[in-house]
């Protein structure tokens, strides 16, 4: 008896559809996946009703919390240090809007001393960081 073997093609999966399927979902996730981070500090923003996203300029964040505290780009800064540290920022990017995120139990002068030293340091672009409605 002579058995002859069939000639048979080596049996695989093909790995080439396997990948692209996981890179493709790489991918969907990369582009999808928000990339702001919530900043640590803990304020409860006030609510506007005609609150507007800002242009794609250079932004510095200023924090102020209920307690009087605050914080430049999630540094906590005094009141005493405020005038150098801005003007410092000023320095490195004079084009640069002046982000205010004041707690709505923050003290008005308190905003009004953060918008006169960044006006002092020289920056003429200021916004107010709300929740919308």
């Amino acid at each position: 008896m002579n058995f002859r073997r069939a000639n048979s093609t080596p049996v695989g999966i093909n790995m080439t559809p396997l990948l692209d399927a996981i890179f493709i979902l790489l991918l969907f996730f990369a582009v999808n996946t928000t990339l702001i981070t919530a900043s640590e500090i803990q304020v409860d923003l006030p609510e506007a009703t005609t609150s507007e996203t800002t242009s794609e300029v250079p932004e510095i964040k200023i924090v102020i919390t209920k307690d009087g505290n605050i914080f430049v780009n999630d540094r906590g800064v005094s009141i005493d240090t405020l005038d150098r540290e801005l003007a410092a920022l000023y320095v490195s990017s004079p084009s640069a809007t002046i982000v205010l995120e004041a707690d709505t139990a923050a003290l008005h002068g308190a905003v009004v001393t953060v918008i006169d030293s960044g006006r002092g340091a020289g920056f003429e672009s200021f916004a107010i960081s709300v929740d919308e409605k």
